[in-house]
């Protein structure tokens, strides 16, 4: 249980940052889908940018940017880019 606690107080400047570019063809990005899927996962959304109905730019700070790729997927979004970025 101890190790579970020192998980989730890890600080934040210790997770790498990314900028995430998702599309959703033939749909649009539900923004609170995707802070969903980005707040199960224990990630810091930083900020979300919609670009028109179907592209949105994610910077979020995770040590499991897979996984959240991986479930962005899952729901039928394309993911375009990932790039990890100096904080």
């Amino acid at each position: 249980m101890e190790a579970a606690v020192a998980i989730a107080t890890q600080p934040q400047e210790n997770r790498p940052s990314y900028d995430v570019v998702v599309t959703a063809p033939g749909a649009s990005v539900s923004e609170s889908t995707v802070r969903d899927i980005v707040k199960r996962h224990r990630a810091n959304l930083e900020s979300i940018v919609t670009r028109g109905p179907q592209r949105a730019h994610l910077r979020m700070a995770t040590t499991c940017v897979y996984d959240i790729i991986i479930a962005l997927e899952a729901i039928g979004m394309d993911v375009v880019r990932v790039v990890a970025t100096a904080r």
